[in-house]
């Protein structure tokens, strides 16, 4: 969702930061995307969040050193309720738009610019609970069309997988 909707942007210089991906480089740009993957090291980890618990270097604190440096106006999160207050910290002048897919309960001390929901009712869950935010909007999640065309009648798809004709399948798609 996030590559997609980031491929799309205009007038606009995106920016996405993520943890590592396996086969991707820790700093790429595609396109009009600019990715900056965040590695942590196997021993930072096993040094300072196994053995220790202690983090002096958090991945919300390289996130908004990186937000920071890019001197990004808006910060826009996925589905992490857990890092609005931390951003808040690190970055009091940025605009956060906090982004959500599913009813998640978390306090936040203050408003963020925008809650952003994939459907009305996740819209209403959090306005009906009083979760400060300046304006609530919804942006639905979707398919291209373009990518994924239907082409394959059922027969072909369960016999591509090797499932049974007769068989009862069920897709969850989430």
């Amino acid at each position: 969702w996030i590559d997609a909707v980031s491929h799309r942007l205009t007038n606009v210089e995106p920016h996405v930061v993520s943890v590592p991906h396996p086969n991707r480089p820790d700093d790429e740009v595609d396109g009009p995307v600019i990715y900056h993957r965040i590695r942590i090291g196997r021993l930072y980890n096993r040094i300072f969040r196994k053995i220790s618990r202690l983090d002096p270097y958090p991945y919300i604190r390289r996130v908004a050193g990186y937000a920071r440096k890019i001197g990004a106006p808006i910060v826009h999160l996925h589905n992490a309720p857990h890092l609005v207050s931390p951003l808040q910290a690190f970055l009091p002048s940025v605009r956060l738009v906090l982004h959500m897919h599913n009813e998640k309960s978390f306090r936040i001390p203050g408003g963020v610019a925008r809650l952003v929901g994939c459907s009305q009712y996740v819209v209403n869950w959090y306005r009906q609970r009083g979760y400060p935010a300046e304006k609530f909007s919804v942006i639905p999640n979707g398919v291209d069309l373009g990518r994924f065309v239907p082409g394959s009648s059922a027969m072909d798809l369960r016999r591509a997988h090797g499932i049974p004709g007769d068989a009862f399948v069920v897709l969850y798609v989430g």
